[in-house]
């Protein structure tokens, strides 16, 4: 079943927000998981298939990395 984005949930919400560790006394940088934009989905979906399917420890078990992502 695909997923479908509730009416009431706006498209850019930010889903959660933290801070990375602190290392030499220097404060984590702050990140945010949040939607994707529209313009970056070429760019994410590469990063996808070529770095993260070929890192990914079942994918390599599986050897589906080489996929086409659509």
């Amino acid at each position: 079943m695909p997923w479908k984005r509730p009416d009431n949930v706006p498209v850019g919400k930010v889903w959660n927000r933290f801070q990375g560790k602190t290392r030499d006394g220097t404060p984590g940088l702050m990140y945010q998981i949040r939607d994707m934009d529209e313009s970056y989905r070429e760019t994410c979906l590469a990063l996808m298939s070529k770095i993260f399917l070929r890192d990914e420890p079942i994918c390599k078990i599986l050897g589906n990395f080489n996929l086409t992502v659509k």
